[in-house]
């Protein structure tokens, strides 16, 4: 690891395919069995899958699978189900062993999916690269919508910046695509058939923006209690009820947060609106608008003749003060609709 480390400029510049050429194949060559299953013969049923980028960082993906402890609460011993060593990577034709086009072949991504994993599907997002560049990872979310589970996305917090995050937010799988032109070709026009790339674009949206509010959440938590980090060799005991009471106050002080900050927004966009209509057509014609009544009401004033009053005056007044009374009563009526 140190020597790969060095040679490509540090730990976070280590992807999937280093650890597959370095470490995976080595161990598991000769074997036909993935790296899985020889750590566990019979690992039961997989509960959570997750879809990543081969190129996205290592580092980072393994401390965003500490997370899911950490954050998202699930047992220590969870299965989950990680391509890179769940399938049997060494193309050597060993007797038994399975080519990558045969297990590609038998639709592995979408048959676990099927089985509706119960934790759902948690995305890895490193910095190194953009996981939905894979098409691969985009049929993944597709499989997950077909399926009806829950999507998640899953980060090293100690990497990621909230502005960093948010610019990650919007994607479009159309412009996905995978090294080999016929599973292009394939993957694209299954996921055409299914309703297209739109859809998916949602769907990555939606659960990227509540992973932005999970690390906005990660950042407060620690500020407040201090690291997140986990020892893995005990990490059945990583999660005290403590710090699971703490981190779900912190989590609602933050979403109720955000939420004020959603409508503050809101009313910034609405205020941004009525200043483009008041430059557009000016205050003008309410101004004009404004004097006509008010000229009618000294005409059926029996008194106004002793008032003197000076409409020059008022019009000047108003000049200066209209727009913003007429501010100040629009913002009243938009609080009043939110309310």
């Amino acid at each position: 690891w140190r020597a790969i480390s060095a040679a490509k400029g540090g730990d976070n510049y280590v992807t999937a395919h280093d650890i597959n050429t370095h470490f995976t194949i080595p161990w598991t060559r000769g074997t036909g069995c993935s790296l899985a299953l020889l750590l566990d013969s019979d690992p039961g049923r997989v509960q959570v899958m997750l879809s990543h980028s081969w190129s996205g960082s290592f580092q980072q993906t393994v401390n965003a699978v500490k997370t899911l402890i950490t954050m998202h609460f699930l047992p220590w011993d969870t299965m989950m189900f990680y391509c890179a060593f769940s399938q049997y990577q060494v193309e050597d034709g060993v007797e038994n062993g399975l080519s990558i086009k045969e297990q590609i072949d038998m639709d592995p991504f979408s048959t676990v999916i099927q089985a509706k994993p119960e934790h759902g599907m948690f995305v890895i997002h490193t910095t190194l690269s953009e996981v939905y560049e894979r098409l691969w990872c985009v049929d993944e979310v597709f499989e997950a919508q077909k399926a009806g589970i829950r999507l998640f996305g899953l980060f090293d917090p100690d990497v990621w910046s909230s502005r960093d995050f948010c610019e990650k937010i919007k994607i479009e799988t159309k412009d996905a695509t995978c090294s080999e032109e016929s599973d292009k070709m394939r993957l694209r026009e299954k996921i055409k058939r299914g309703g297209g790339f739109a859809p998916l674009d949602k769907a990555i949206k939606l659960f990227r923006r509540q992973a932005h509010v999970d690390l906005g959440v990660v950042l407060v938590f620690q500020a407040s209690f201090g690291s997140m980090d986990i020892d893995v060799d005990n990490a059945q005991h990583a999660t005290p009820s403590v710090a699971r009471s703490a981190w779900h106050t912190v989590r609602s002080f933050y979403e109720w947060f955000s939420w004020l900050r959603a409508i503050s927004d809101l009313e910034k966009k609405n205020l941004e609106s009525i200043r483009a209509v008041e430059a557009e057509e000016g205050v003008a014609p309410i101004q004009q608008k404004q004097k006509l009544q008010f000229s009618e009401g000294l005409e059926n004033d029996k008194d106004a003749k002793h008032r003197r009053i000076d409409l020059d005056s008022i019009e000047a007044v108003a000049a200066e003060e209209e727009p913003a009374l007429i501010e100040q009563e629009e913002n009243l009526h938009y609080l009043e609709g939110l309310k």
